[in-house]
């Protein structure tokens, strides 16, 4: 939820950043709008407004409040029944359909559909470079040119340069949010059963990865997404969410469950005992499914 003050209200010291608020300081009003008690705000400021309608439940707990870098101001309030935030419950009538995701760094997420006999990606290698890689560039390009002149800048070009930093940052942060609301909303709205492949970045980083892989690894937030999609589960008894351990998936044959320790880096997965062949991730996709349903040796 987002406010829609974002002008003078940049020049109040105590909005810097993000700040906790307890619960007796905010009251909600009438006009859709957060009431902040103490003297934080000038009269004519001591609203928050809500850029969008929105039903929010009492305010029982602590919360929050961020500044992003372009000066509008995020709130964060804990709910107990997430379904108030959702416009409208999709129908599922009902389908039994499953599947199988396979997380990773090329592509940021492989689904596999035995229902529909189909597999289908999303964040691939062309979405990454048109939607994500100008960001990344643009903020190499950006640190670059800081590091070059930074002896020679004043605390005002400074705080200019980061300020610009920090709002590429959140454009692409916002960039990746979108990815995963888009991923989690066709999922939730098509399956009943969903196994999604747990990918350990820590094991990765800690490992001999590059630093490409590592920075895509990090910018993706497998993590974040994986805790949102259980998140969106929750209240929804039809479905099921099982989280399964991908160890394994990519280089097991998923026809004759046998292994290709040569597998390496390689796009296509070439069984060497049956001579099955696909992609590798649609093939860790099928693995992490048959692993979850018990079937996978």
């Amino acid at each position: 939820m987002k406010s829609k003050q974002h002008d003078d209200i940049n020049k109040i010291r105590p909005l810097q950043g993000v700040f906790g608020y307890q619960k007796q300081y905010a009251a909600l009003t009438n006009t859709n709008a957060i009431r902040f008690l103490p003297r934080l705000f000038p009269k004519n400021q001591a609203e928050i407004k809500l850029t969008k309608p929105c039903k929010i439940q009492n305010i029982e707990h602590d919360f929050t409040v961020e500044k992003t870098p372009k000066g509008k101001f995020v709130l964060c309030v804990p709910v107990h029944d997430m379904s108030i935030m959702r416009k409208s419950k999709p129908s599922h009538g009902e389908t039994t359909a499953m599947c199988g995701i396979d997380p990773g760094v090329r592509t940021f997420v492989t689904v596999y559909d035995p229902t529909n006999l189909e597999t289908y990606q999303f964040g691939t290698v062309d979405e990454k470079r048109r939607r994500l890689m100008r960001f990344t560039e643009r903020i190499d390009d950006w640190n670059g040119r800081n590091r070059a002149h930074l002896p020679k800048t004043s605390d005002e070009e400074k705080e200019s340069w980061s300020r610009h930093a920090k709002k590429l940052w959140y454009k692409l942060k916002n960039q990746i949010n979108s990815l995963h609301a888009t991923v989690i909303a066709h999922l939730v709205k098509t399956y009943n059963f969903i196994s999604l492949g747990k990918l350990d970045v820590s094991s990765f980083q800690k490992g001999d990865t590059g630093k490409a892989t590592n920075r895509w690894l990090r910018l993706y937030r497998h993590y974040s997404f994986r805790e949102k999609l259980l998140n969106r589960a929750e209240g929804e008894e039809r479905l099921r969410v099982e989280i399964t351990d991908k160890r394994y998936t990519s280089k097991t044959c998923s026809l004759c469950k046998r292994k290709n320790e040569k597998l390496g880096g390689k796009e296509t997965f070439d069984c060497p005992h049956c001579g099955y062949s696909c992609h590798r991730d649609v093939n860790g996709a099928r693995n992490i499914l048959l692993k979850s349903l018990g079937i996978f040796c």
